[in-house]
């Protein structure tokens, strides 16, 4: 772990951090990820919060210059650097999916082929793919009593927060349970049995999503509720993306308990399943400090859905407000709301629909067209074949090329000439700025800075070229928004320090969420490892104990 250590001065002015008095080591720490969570996603909505969002603004040090230091910002990725300090590519983690040279074939990031799934239907997953140890990992290794949960929506979530072994780490399976894998345990919990029984989650499908508030508030706060380039999921002939919304009765019922995802339900229901855990495992029931993961996934979906500006994300936050203070009272009621600590954070920022930056905002943005780049690969791989005789030496897995070396090596035709075919056809693709290769990645600097975020969602296993894309545009297609770029919009993150003790405070340095991990191990008295990528920020550390 490098040293380091940031002073409380920001242009010469001191930063203010005050702490109602010194409080108490915590018993459980609750570190909450809402997923694809721009800081603006919640503060946007400030005024109206009267419940877990309130407590939440009210009782935190804010840091409000908080930036992950990987470009390919998505779901894995960021969860993995949040739990572990690290950058993602040179661990392993080179996206949420990536082409294996070795299997050749897509891999997913928490695929477990050995693994068979408890507690329901689905693939086995497990934190098979990568070896790097986390935080609950450092936390049991200083205090052996601890207890490690991880519970969230998305799989991928749970498994990187919850590190190499933690007591239970569960998720959503999108066929009406929470599941586990024999990865972590032979057999689920009692707990988490009864609550799978009792949650009828197939109810779902039945309940319409309505507004909390009047129509003018929302028009306050947010744009118009039909606007352009949002997904239409119900009732959608004709195109008419806009409330109420619900599951269409011709649907199977088991595509309600897929697509629950696009609903506040689904954060409910991952906020009921952690308070099942909290209970359960009687976590902060002594003076070992707990640890719960907590990642929220339904906000990355409605966001994807509707953009962050939208009506919908809009009232799924009013909705969230009442679930977390919900949330926060359970934690009070069975730990004690003053011997928690609540670390909130996200695993990626996002992007607004392209269609509001140019129609609002005047700006340039825009959408890659999915059938042209489509159409432009199999053109490329055509003429790659004329020059080589080789079939399809060009696969592609989101945003990378992946060349066929071994089969390559075989012809007379230089690397340089295949690079020079790729960024010739690739760079025609309107919306893609730049191709970069894996060797100038690998060899990036500070200095080169997007190639430099880049450099560390890749190993040498990574894809010989990286199609980026222009500023604002997305590979969303023909509807809904994204992230997954470089790009200080999908980068920065909130970051929240919150106890009862503590008064509204901010810290206007920068932070990189590299620094999350090791900071707060350093506040519970565990030493990261030396190979951490992160620094102890020194100061937050002090502002926790009430120094």
């Amino acid at each position: 772990m490098r040293a380091g250590r940031v002073l409380f001065l920001v242009l010469g002015t001191s930063i203010l951090l005050t702490c109602s008095r010194k409080p108490e080591s915590p018993r459980l720490v609750v570190f909450l990820v809402l997923d694809q969570c721009r800081p603006d996603v919640i503060t946007r909505y400030e005024p109206l919060y009267r419940d877990g969002f309130r407590w939440l603004l009210d009782h935190s040090l804010t840091c409000t210059q908080v930036f992950h230091q990987h470009g390919y910002t998505a779901t894995g990725p960021g969860h993995f650097t949040l739990s572990t300090g690290s950058y993602p590519g040179p661990a392993g983690i080179l996206g949420n999916n990536w082409w294996s040279r070795t299997l050749r074939r897509t891999v997913y990031c928490v695929e477990d082929t050995q693994a068979l799934l408890l507690g329901g239907e689905g693939p086995g997953r497990s934190y098979r793919n990568t070896s790097t140890p986390a935080l609950g990992d450092w936390l049991q290794a200083q205090y052996p009593d601890a207890k490690v949960v991880s519970v969230a929506g998305k799989d991928r979530a749970s498994i990187f927060l919850g590190g190499r072994r933690p007591d239970v780490c569960i998720w959503y399976n999108w066929d009406g349970h929470f599941v586990t894998s024999n990865y972590y345990a032979d057999s689920i919990p009692d707990w988490l049995a009864r609550f799978n029984s009792t949650s009828h989650i197939e109810t779902y499908r039945d309940s319409m999503w309505t507004k909390s508030l009047p129509d003018s508030v929302y028009l306050k706060y947010a744009r118009d509720d039909f606007f352009p380039g949002e997904v239409d999921s119900y009732r959608k002939d004709p195109y008419s993306p806009v409330f109420p919304i619900g599951f269409d009765h011709g649907d199977p019922p088991e595509k309600a308990l897929k697509m629950i995802g696009g609903t506040p339900w689904l954060d409910r229901l991952t906020l009921q399943a952690a308070e099942a855990a909290i209970q359960g495992e009687r976590l902060g029931a002594d003076d070992s400090p707990d640890l719960l993961f907590l990642s929220l996934s339904g906000v990355d979906w409605m966001i994807h859905y509707f953009g962050p500006y939208s009506q919908e994300v809009m009232d799924s936050q009013i909705k969230l407000d009442k679930e977390l203070g919900h949330f926060f009272r359970t934690l009070d009621t069975v730990v004690g709301l003053d011997r928690v600590l609540v670390v909130q954070t996200a695993d990626h920022g996002g992007l607004p629909l392209p269609e509001y930056l140019s129609q609002v905002r005047g700006q340039a943005a825009g959408r890659i067209n999915a059938p042209l780049r489509k159409a432009v690969t199999r053109a490329l791989n055509e003429d790659l074949q004329r020059r080589t005789g080789i079939e399809n030496l060009v696969t592609v897995e989101g945003p990378g090329l992946y060349i066929d070396h071994p089969r390559l090596e075989e012809t007379t035709v230089p690397l340089e000439e295949i690079k020079d075919v790729i960024r010739s056809y690739y760079e025609k693709i309107p919306g893609i700025g730049r191709i970069l290769f894996l060797e100038d990645l690998l060899a990036a600097t500070p200095s080169d800075t997007l190639e430099w975020y880049l450099k560390h969602t890749m190993n040498e296993q990574g894809p010989d070229a990286w199609a980026l894309e222009k500023r604002n545009w997305v590979w969303k297609y023909p509807f809904g928004t994204g992230h997954g770029s470089p790009y200080s919009y999908d980068r920065k993150v909130p970051l929240r320090w919150a106890r009862s003790q503590f008064s509204r405070s901010e810290y206007a340095a920068e932070i990189h969420t590299i620094d999350l991990a090791p900071t707060l191990a350093a506040y519970l008295g565990v030493t990261p490892p030396d190979s951490v990528d992160g620094v102890v920020r020194d100061e937050i550390v002090s502002f926790l104990k009430g120094d």
